[in-house]
């Protein structure tokens, strides 16, 4: 037996969902939410209680003990996702690659305390940079510093820095 889930909140999405799971003979599984709940020491960002929400929900279906399930998500580790290497001056590492995962490190970024804050950034050529840039400068201030950088991957070509200054 199938199930699905999603963490939408649209009625209009929902409903079309529903309607597929059932012509498809699965289980709609409505999402557990808990928000108050610890997450992680080591996960940043509100998106993150979501994340959870949706795994717990995914291993009760399962049978997975909640203890377990509690444990799992405790430990959980995610490197270079909104990963704080210091905090004075703040050093952020994040391997964002779309506008949504830009979105919610600029949001849990705005939610942190810090005195300044390097950004230190490379693009895939292709990305929508202006865009990037943009979401990055509503939050940026004149003592923090930005910086942009290449990297070297086999199979994606880095946007030059140039280009990004």
């Amino acid at each position: 037996n199938s199930f699905v889930l999603t963490s939408d909140t649209n009625s209009n999405t929902i409903s079309a969902i529903k309607q597929i799971t059932s012509d498809k003979k699965a289980t709609f599984l409505p999402l557990t939410k808990q928000p108050n709940e610890i997450i992680s020491q080591k996960l940043q960002g509100a998106h993150q209680i979501e994340n959870a929400n949706i795994v717990k929900t995914i291993a009760r279906q399962l049978n997975i003990k909640h203890d377990y399930i509690r444990q799992g998500i405790k430990q959980a580790f995610l490197p270079a996702r909104i990963e704080i290497m210091q905090k004075n001056p703040m050093i952020i590492v994040d391997g964002a690659h779309n506008s949504q995962k830009i979105a919610s490190l600029v949001k849990t970024i705005q939610n942190l305390t810090y005195k300044r804050l390097f950004f230190i950034i490379g693009i895939t050529d292709g990305k929508n940079f202006i865009n990037i840039i943009s979401q990055f400068a509503k939050i940026t201030r004149k003592k923090d510093y930005f910086f942009a950088t290449r990297y070297k991957h086999y199979y994606k070509q880095c946007l030059d820095r140039k280009s990004v200054v």
